[in-house]
């Protein structure tokens, strides 16, 4: 419901609860909520692994619903080098940034470790955040952030897990559905990248800032994926060795994760190889009467980051004979329309739980424990965490198993 209130603000009403609350400054017409096409105005923060995030943003053309108006790092050179070549402005603090009122997001790719802090400071500003995974070292600072962003009538996005259901997401629990699939018994994912690197003084060095090294880095888009499918992580094993980089954190690393209702899961990743393909994310599910498989096998064209995933349904229908399905789904990217929709006052469908998010982390923090300890690690949720497993009516939840 949507109506103007005493003060002129015209809110959303859902329950209730009002967007935006009464003590809010933001005035908006009906005419804004449906119909303001503007691109929103965004500032970058954290250009080391920002600005090539700028850079795309930059490149998109005409018709993409971000526009960038500055970029913002510590480092001078840095600042410069991507505001000369971006052709924007160049500010050396967040502060500075969030004193432009010409700047509506904050687009802020800084480490994780305290991130949301930073993000609280773009939230009282009055900014909406899009950031990246990892999205925080603490679970328990991620939810307060995220609850205190819900509370401000601000928005909040990562690209892990992403804002809203993909159609990855709705192919799977199609086909579970369609085919009677069962309850998922185990999976395997394999992410890898073929670039070695070299020590240079950042987080990425350091093995508290980035425990378990590549798995921290990269190994959070499996874990964001699995918990999507299979639902809460009960406990996880580590294995991690130092194979071609220069850094004193390593490249080549698997986890395993017993899930609460007793799935088993393995996630590789390594930065170890230098395969044609040089970056590439497979997975396979196998559920009680069938097995999906994503990217498996060779893939065609580009050596790079496929645009596209491929899903493949192998399973049996009642006569026993085979079955198979073949689907090609837009692959996994930042929600950037979902994210300037959003800004704009669209309630969007079919959102991330907060706590899935939160959850990813609390698997991170048992996998830093389990590295520390040399020993399976359980999971410590947060009071009254539950991930529902996608393809099936149970729920997995830490205090009553799913059977």
């Amino acid at each position: 419901m949507i109506y103007p209130e005493k003060d002129g603000i015209v809110r959303i009403v859902v329950g209730e609860q009002r967007w935006p609350p009464a003590a809010s400054k933001a005035i908006i017409s009906p005419m804004d909520l449906f119909n303001d096409n503007r691109p929103v105005s965004l500032g970058v923060v954290g250009l080391s692994f920002g600005g090539v995030i700028a850079e795309q943003i930059v490149n998109a053309g005409d018709g993409f619903p971000l526009r960038l108006m500055a970029v913002c790092d510590l480092d001078l050179k840095l600042r410069e080098m991507w505001s000369r070549k971006l052709g924007v402005d160049a500010v050396n603090s967040l502060d500075v940034m969030l004193a432009r009122s010409d700047i509506e997001a904050i687009g802020l790719f800084t480490p994780p470790e305290g991130r949301a802090e930073l993000i609280r400071r773009c939230i009282d500003a009055g900014r909406h955040v899009i950031t990246t995974k990892p999205f925080e070292r603490s679970s328990a600072s991620a939810r307060d952030i995220l609850d205190y962003a819900r509370y401000s009538c601000r928005v909040l996005h990562l690209n892990s897990p992403p804002p809203c259901d993909t159609a990855e997401d709705r192919q799977i629990e199609a086909w579970c559905k369609e085919f009677d699939l069962g309850d998922a018994v185990g999976a395997r994912y394999d992410l890898w990248a073929g670039r070695p690197e070299e020590s240079d003084g950042s987080w990425y060095d350091d093995a508290e800032l980035c425990p378990g090294g590549v798995l921290y880095r990269l190994g959070i888009y499996p874990v964001n994926t699995l918990i999507r499918l299979l639902g809460s992580v009960e406990s996880v094993q580590v294995l991690t060795s130092r194979m071609f980089t220069g850094r004193p954190t390593p490249d080549n690393a698997q986890l395993g994760l017993r899930f609460v209702s007793g799935a088993l899961a393995n996630i590789y990743v390594t930065l170890a190889m230098s395969p044609p393909q040089t970056y590439k994310k497979q997975m396979t599910i196998n559920y009680r009467r069938g097995i999906i498989y994503r990217n498996t096998g060779l893939l065609e064209g580009s050596a790079e980051d496929p645009p596209e995933n491929i899903l493949h349904l192998l399973t049996r229908n009642a006569r026993k004979e085979r079955i198979t399905r073949t689907s090609v789904v837009p692959a996994n990217d930042y929600q950037w329309k979902n994210f300037a929709r959003a800004v704009r006052g669209e309630l969007l469908c079919n959102e991330t739980d907060s706590r899935l998010i939160v959850h990813g982390i609390e698997v991170i923090e048992a996998m830093s424990r389990a590295l520390r300890l040399g020993k399976t690690e359980q999971v410590v949720p947060h009071p009254g965490t539950t991930i529902k497993s996608r393809n099936t009516a149970s729920l997995c939840t830490h205090a009553d198993k799913a059977v």
